[in-house]
Order: structure tokens, then sequence, then C-alpha cells
């Protein structure tokens, strides 16, 4: 469906040069909210954006951004779930690191900070408040010993 010269409504497609291919909702021209990508077996699952080197997005669209709630997996093996804007981490958020560490809290444009805990696959904690992706201002350190 078109409106006024632009792709808007639902069930629209469209080929990307690279031959990826979208059919779901748009509006003003724009992927938004759900729609589906090709797995390459001739299926579509909902949501998902498969790149060529092998990352993984599952989630929410607006005006062509992935944008909402989502599951980034990168072909490295990290994974973050959680709020999305503009493509970037961003609000509250799980990373799960490929090195089996974990960190939990809030995200402003792919950086950890505000709130947070880290938690090392060692067994240590660190609970407290990020800045620019690191350990800033206060908070609580617990080690592998719980001290």
């Amino acid at each position: 469906m078109w409106k006024r010269d632009k792709k808007h409504g639902k069930n629209g497609e469209f080929k990307f040069k690279n031959k990826d291919r979208y059919v779901g909702s748009w509006k003003d021209g724009k992927m938004d909210g759900k729609g589906y990508f090709p797995t390459g077996f001739n299926d579509y699952i909902s949501g998902v954006y498969y790149y060529a080197n092998g990352d993984v997005y599952d989630g929410d669209f607006k005006e062509n951004n992935k944008t909402g709630y989502g599951t980034f997996s990168a072909s490295t093996g990290e994974i973050y779930k959680g709020e999305i804007l503009e493509t970037s981490r961003n609000g509250i958020g799980t990373l799960h690191f490929t090195n089996g560490d974990i960190y939990k809290g809030a995200f402003i444009m792919d950086r950890r900070e505000g709130h947070g805990k880290y938690i090392w696959k060692s067994g240590g904690v660190y609970d407290g408040q990020w800045f620019n992706d690191k350990m800033h201002g206060e908070g609580v350190f617990i080690n592998t010993q719980g001290k």
C-alpha cells in the first residue's frame, strides 16, 4: 500500500540490493512495527534480520531502525537482550559476553551507563554505577570468596 508516494501500511515488500528482503509493516516509507526477513529456506520469521556476517537481530522496528525490544546475537557469541533505540543498546538490558561474564543494567548508546550489575564467570560481582562503559561512582564489589 502507498500513501503520498511512500510505502505505508501492512504487508509491504522490499528487496534490498544485497538480496535481503523485508515483508511487513511500513509507515511513511520506513519499516515500522513487525516485519519478516527471509531465512534462506523460503520461510519467514517474525521480526528477524540476518546480517551477511552471521549476526542476527530479532525484535521491533520503527522508522527503518531497530527500536523497541529485541535480541541481538553477534556471530562472535555475544548476546544482548533488552531495549533498543535506533539500532543501539539503549535502556535496560542484559549482555552475555563470549567469556561467560554477564552485565545486567542500563545502557546509553551502546555503553553501560547508570546502574548495573556485572557478574564475572569466576563468581565475582560488581553492583553499582557505570559511566562511559566503565565502573564509576558508588558500587559494591564482592570477590569470588564472597567478600
